[in-house]
């Protein structure tokens, strides 16, 4: 089955945008334009590989977003990049100490974010003996 990332972002752009590369990496992508709808997207297909979000969500902050992940034990199963343009260094470093995997800063270097997105399928691959 092929691994399965939801991008989540309120800018419809950068959403198509991150897709279309997670798409043409062989993943399969699933896009929430909001935090709540991407909470449901994960509690209804539990077979989701990681979630890229962006740290500014119109309805519930990535922070929130990536505590409740922490509090329901999805992290366990889930890797998470963030992404964004107005974030703290002490925000970046409260949200790795969550659980996220890695930050990319935008405007988004694609072939960084292509890397980290190789970088961390292939970890879970090995990791689950794929």
């Amino acid at each position: 089955m092929m691994p399965v990332i939801l991008v989540a972002d309120h800018n419809e752009q950068n959403r198509t945008l991150v897709a279309q590369h997670v798409d043409a990496l062989g993943y399969c992508s699933l896009r929430a334009p909001s935090g709540f709808l991407a909470l449901d997207i994960l509690n209804a297909n539990p077979q989701i590989s990681m979630l890229i979000v962006d740290a500014s969500l119109p309805d519930i902050s990535a922070m929130d977003l990536t505590r409740r992940l922490c509090r329901e034990a999805k992290l366990e199963q889930l890797s998470i990049i963030i992404i964004s343009d107005k974030i703290s260094i002490k925000d970046i470093n409260q949200f790795l100490e969550l659980g996220a995997s890695y930050f990319v800063p935008k405007p988004l270097n694609l072939e960084r974010l292509k890397e980290l997105v190789v970088k961390v399928m292939s970890r879970k691959t090995k990791r689950e003996g794929n």
